[in-house]
């Protein structure tokens, strides 16, 4: 496949307020997944090429710093981006397929809310999405991929390239509650469509952020296969979980052997998961981080039959 371009980065234009912040990361568009499955994904990365983490602060830097390893690496490094974090008031919205460099919005409805949120608007760098970076209070994630929607408070990094819209970035919050569209579930199909997930409030930036972080990729076939199963229950089949699990299965740059190719990749075992199969997130909860006082002991007692192989990690 084709190496998708990205826009350069004008750094003149990003604004003081996040350049402040050592909250960085580089980025490179990164081919991965398992055969016949193959995309590409804006991947984190130090300056040093390692991998970075938006949920590990020890691989983030300074504005400086990324931007001597972007121009002195221009080949090496696709662009730069700015992480989220629970330290501040900071939150992103990333508006998707909705921009035209010629001709401004394509998407009215994303178009309203765009101008609905005061802050600092920019291209993405495919040149056809806007990111606004704004100051809320806004606790859990919002994403909706059928409207193009994403909205993070933490958890995440987004990709920063000062192609700079309009707007700046306000000194107090706003309330966006209002302008957050109503969620509409992206579901496979199957036995999971009319099911309620168990865990209330865990969405899936704060899974990943919260729970899956803990966990390793290389961590054997069956405790793999009940967390793809998990994630699976928790968000109804949703493909953007599905997306999370192999991002996630893809943390250390590789994949563990078992999800590499063909039968044993997260898509073809995503499409093969069932209601009655695998473990749930409550479970895991429970087992892993120990969150024994979300959940009422009948609910415990359940998790111990039905959860047997996520142990240890």
């Amino acid at each position: 496949m084709e190496k998708p371009s990205a826009l350069p980065v004008n750094f003149s234009e990003i604004p003081m307020e996040l350049k402040q912040i050592p909250r960085w990361v580089l980025w490179n568009h990164t081919e991965v997944g398992s055969e016949g499955n193959r995309h590409w994904s804006k991947i984190p990365f130090q300056t040093d090429g390692k991998q970075a983490k938006a949920n590990d602060p020890s691989t983030w830097t300074d504005f400086l710093s990324v931007q001597a390893a972007y121009e002195k690496n221009p080949n090496r490094f696709s662009g730069i981006g700015f992480v989220f974090s629970d330290e501040d008031n900071l939150i992103g919205v990333d508006l998707d397929k909705c921009y035209d460099q010629s001709n401004g919005f394509t998407n009215v409805a994303l178009q309203q809310i765009a101008d609905s949120i005061d802050g600092y608007m920019e291209v993405s760098p495919s040149g056809k999405g806007v990111k606004i970076f704004t100051r809320a209070m806004l606790r859990v994630a919002h994403v909706d991929h059928s409207i193009g929607f994403e909205c993070y408070p933490h958890g995440r990094y987004f990709t920063v390239t000062g192609h700079h819209i309009k707007g700046e970035i306000p000194t107090t919050e706003q309330n966006i509650v209002d302008v957050i569209p109503e969620r509409i579930a992206h579901i496979t199909g199957d036995d999971f469509a009319d099911y309620k997930p168990p865990v209330p409030e865990y969405d899936l930036a704060r899974v990943e952020s919260e729970l899956l972080s803990q966990l390793s990729p290389d961590c054997g076939y069956l405790d793999w296969l009940n967390i793809g199963q998990a994630l699976h229950h928790q968000f109804k089949g949703d493909l953007e979980a599905c997306d999370l699990w192999d991002r996630w299965s893809y943390a250390d740059g590789n994949y563990p052997k078992y999800a590499e190719s063909g039968k044993y990749s997260c898509a073809e075992k995503w499409r093969s998961f069932r209601r009655t199969a695998g473990g749930l997130l409550d479970e895991l909860l429970v087992q892993h981080l120990h969150y024994d006082h979300l959940f009422s002991k009948s609910t415990k007692s359940k998790e111990r039959r039905h959860w047997s192989v996520v142990k240890s990690f």
